[in-house]
């Protein structure tokens, strides 16, 4: 048996392992948001995303998995499909707009009309 070695990453209550710092925060942080109720998802993406700021597509394409629980086989395909890179960025209103008509794309909507209601408190 030969032993590699590995990260380890808490979140909350939520473990996981594997090669790399970032990758093992991003499956603790997974775990964590799979585990959650919609709404807390939504609110958590909604308190750290303004609507008209932009932010890298290697963020949207995380919290796209958070909201909605996709496989990575069709993210990728919906990013080569629409020449997405996750490098560039967009503003939340671009990716809302993007992907309200997607696989699951009622959840973008309901985060749509909480960015709406919250804009109609203020």
């Amino acid at each position: 048996m030969r032993l590699s070695p590995f990260w380890i990453a808490k979140y909350s209550n939520y473990v996981a392992h594997g090669k790399t710092i970032h990758e093992v925060m991003r499956d603790a942080q997974h775990k964590f948001y799979m585990n959650t109720t919609l709404n807390k998802r939504i609110d958590d993406f909604i308190s750290t995303h303004k609507l008209d700021e932009k932010y890298l597509n290697e963020d949207f394409y995380l919290w796209y998995t958070r909201l909605i629980g996709s496989c990575e086989f069709g993210r990728k395909e919906f990013m080569r499909l629409n020449n997405i890179k996750l490098e560039d960025s967009m503003t939340t209103k671009e990716f809302l707009s993007l992907t309200r008509d997607s696989y699951n794309g009622y959840i973008i909507q309901i985060v749509e009309q909480k960015y709406e209601e919250l804009k109609n408190e203020n």
